[in-house]
């Protein structure tokens, strides 16, 4: 069934002409990955795997927002390179590479899952788990601190502060999903810390910072309250999705006159030149669209799509010469080794591979170069299957090792799943042993922060009770 429904509507797609063929494209790829979600919820006497989940989803956003652009005929034309090309000319190409991560990531927690059976762990329970409180409120400061941690002058300690904030990124979805609803002043001061981190974000030129946070917190508040609760924040989060869309596309054009950096450019003169950019920008000719276009534009990693178009012809395979120096290269801890990203570039490791295809890397620049668009460059979609079947395993292991915390330390468990959480959602823009890496440094080494912390103070936090 599922073959005879890929060949239609590859079929649709030949018919189809321009935005359409992308757009039906797009429909079919983001059927793929609601298969894969609903293979996952399974047989009820199972529990469902969160983390795989959140996997899938990260993948899914990129494909809906290739839809979008379609359907409201926008640009689909392939972002951070010189040449010209369009997902118009590649429908298939374009779209379909980047569900084979997230279908085999499905497969393998389907086939792992019974290994699981018998375990009635609720790994996100209703109620926020005793001692979860203390966690909730680091969580909070890291978002403000994370800033002053990144000037020069803050040495060692800034640099273990953003670590920590790094893998703390998924913290504001549990402060919804257990704060929004009760009657705690913790709830005023996470909406107060989002509030000041958005503002500090956006005036440093950091979209993702600034959005990404409070995204995740009526996320958390959506799916941990009920009744009218429920109901006004979906209400909310209705108005407030486009909203933000809107405004990531005004701040990447008024990041483009002004630049970005982080806590240094943050002051009254900055604030001023952002106010009356942005008041520029909206009085252009077609601005909403525009800025609305970039918005969604910005949730494609245009490398996945460019890649499987561009590879073998006119870029060769580039296979896996160096990959045993390319795995130490990655495992070594920078801060310990002394190795700098210029080195790591120039060695050509993790995102350095981009180069080729006419990205922009360097010290200062970026690209998302997710595992779809690792895989392909080395050797098409087989090592595609491959690093999905890899980072499935890997996935599940860290599942499974969460798990087995949650009858000793329910808090750090839930902890434990945030921090992993960030790091499975960040496998669609990591290279493949990048994502390999940071799910298994960082669930270990917060692991072992979470002991500490548990030694020092101990489990005494009440419960966070839901109410409404």
């Amino acid at each position: 069934m599922l073959l005879v429904g890929t060949l239609l509507g590859c079929l649709a797609v030949a018919l189809a002409s321009g935005e359409g063929r992308v757009a039906l494209a797009a429909a079919a790829a983001a059927a793929l990955h609601v298969l894969a979600l609903t293979g996952l919820s399974g047989r009820k006497a199972l529990r469902p795997l969160l983390l795989p989940y959140v996997c899938i989803v990260a993948h899914s956003i990129p494909v809906l927002a290739l839809l979008v652009l379609a359907v409201l005929g926008m640009p689909t034309s392939i972002g951070g390179i010189s040449s010209s090309l369009d997902a118009v000319d590649y429908p298939i190409l374009a779209t379909l590479p980047p569900t084979v991560i997230p279908v085999m990531v499905a497969a393998v927690s389907i086939v792992l899952r019974r290994a699981l059976r018998g375990d009635n762990a609720t790994l996100l329970p209703p109620v926020g788990p005793q001692g979860l409180t203390k966690y909730l409120m680091a969580g909070a400061a890291l978002l403000i601190l994370v800033w002053p941690a990144g000037l020069p002058e803050a040495g060692w300690l800034g640099y273990a502060v953003r670590i920590i904030a790094s893998a703390a990124t998924f913290m504001p979805y549990l402060a919804g999903r257990y704060l929004v609803g009760t009657r705690t002043g913790l709830v005023a001061i996470w909406i107060l810390a989002l509030l000041v981190n958005g503002v500090i974000a956006l005036l440093a030129g950091g979209r993702l910072l600034a959005f990404f946070p409070p995204t995740l917190f009526v996320l958390g508040a959506i799916q941990g309250t009920r009744g009218s609760t429920r109901r006004k924040v979906l209400v909310f989060a209705a108005l407030l999705m486009p909203t933000f869309v809107l405004v990531s596309g005004i701040a990447g054009q008024v990041r483009s006159d002004l630049g970005r950096g982080g806590m240094e450019l943050v002051s009254e003169r900055r604030a001023s030149d952002f106010v009356e950019a942005t008041g520029r920008e909206l009085r252009a000719g077609g601005a909403v669209r525009l800025a609305f276009a970039e918005g969604v534009r910005r949730l494609v990693p245009w490398t996945s799509v460019a890649i499987p178009i561009m590879t073998p012809r006119p870029v060769p395979y580039r296979g896996f010469e160096g990959f045993l120096d390319e795995i130490v290269n990655t495992f070594q801890i920078a801060a310990v080794s002394g190795t700098s990203r210029a080195d790591l570039i120039d060695a050509g490791v993790g995102t350095a591979a981009a180069r080729a295809y006419g990205f922009g890397v360097d010290v200062g620049t970026n690209v998302e170069f997710g595992p779809t668009a690792d895989g392909w460059s080395r050797g098409g979609i087989l090592v595609v299957f491959l690093f999905g079947l890899c980072l499935g395993v890997t996935i599940w292991g860290a599942e499974r090792f969460i798990r087995r915390q949650l009858k000793r330390n329910p808090a750090g468990a839930t902890v434990l799943f945030a921090v992993c959480a960030k790091h499975a959602a960040d496998t669609i823009a990591l290279p493949f042993l990048a994502a390999v890496r940071a799910i298994v440094v960082f669930a270990v080494s917060i692991f072992v922060l979470i002991l500490g912390i548990e030694a020092l103070f101990g489990t005494s936090n009440r419960d966070i009770v839901r109410r409404g």
